[in-house]
């Protein structure tokens, strides 16, 4: 298996991945990334899809009783009650993401919101990630959030392959995420394993300022320990400075 869906506008993208030191050696080791069922995350309207009331919906033809459009699709109304969400049911516990920030400079709010106090930083880009996803064992989708509060009309057999996974509120729009997706039915789990090609994923791992003073140590198992040659550079952040 490898990367299925990898939309053209995401090509020459850095991308970000905000983690402890814990979760790098982690990925150096295990030669996987972790990714974690929408379930798993604070936000409560992971994997819903937010519509208005009475709002239109494109649905097949063949199942409502009015004249097909040209292209087979009739927009109908749904009554959902205020508050409620159409959602598949089933994608927060079957959905698992790796979450990545898009951005060509560094994040002070993904620092201070990721790091913990022990902080370690990934960069690369959309098509390193998408060559290091070839080793996947499954299907791989990536796709950018949109950040809305309300989706517009959408296909609902497009909302069942995972729609709902690039949706989230406009409070979050900071993190300009971009996410790998894997679909995996029946598991009872939080997280998943992917294997990755991690030469090709990383290109370069910075460091937060609380880690100053083991940039050294952090340099040395990265690149004899674990056996990649990759730099290790200080974070242009100051914590706490001014």
């Amino acid at each position: 298996m490898s990367v299925t869906k990898f939309p053209d506008s995401l090509k020459g993208l850095t991308l970000w991945r905000y983690i402890n030191l814990a979760k790098l050696i982690d990925i150096l080791s295990t030669r996987t990334l972790h990714f974690a069922a929408l379930n798993s995350f604070e936000d409560q309207y992971e994997g819903t899809v937010p519509i208005g009331w009475q709002s239109p919906i494109m649905v097949p033809s063949e199942q409502v009783s009015v004249p097909a459009g040209p292209d087979g699709l009739e927009s109908v109304d749904i009554p959902i009650d205020e508050g409620d969400f159409l959602k598949d049911e089933k994608i927060r516990g079957e959905m698992f993401v790796s979450c990545w920030h898009n951005s060509e400079h560094e994040s002070a709010a993904m620092w201070h919101q990721c790091s913990r106090g022990s902080g370690i930083a990934i960069k690369t880009t959309s098509d390193r990630l998408v060559e290091a996803l070839q080793k996947a064992e499954e299907e791989v989708e990536i796709a950018p959030i949109g950040y809305t509060e309300v989706a517009p009309p959408f296909l609902p057999h497009k909302l069942i392959a995972g729609t709902s996974w690039t949706v989230k509120l406009p409070i979050f729009d900071y993190e300009k995420e971009v996410r790998a997706a894997v679909r995996r039915a029946s598991v009872d789990q939080k997280g998943l394993r992917i294997s990755v090609g991690v030469e090709a994923l990383i290109e370069e791992i910075y460091i937060s300022p609380e880690l100053a003073g083991f940039r050294d140590a952090v340099a040395d198992a990265v690149n004899n320990r674990y056996g990649f040659d990759k730099p290790v550079l200080p974070s242009r952040l100051r914590i706490g400075a001014g």
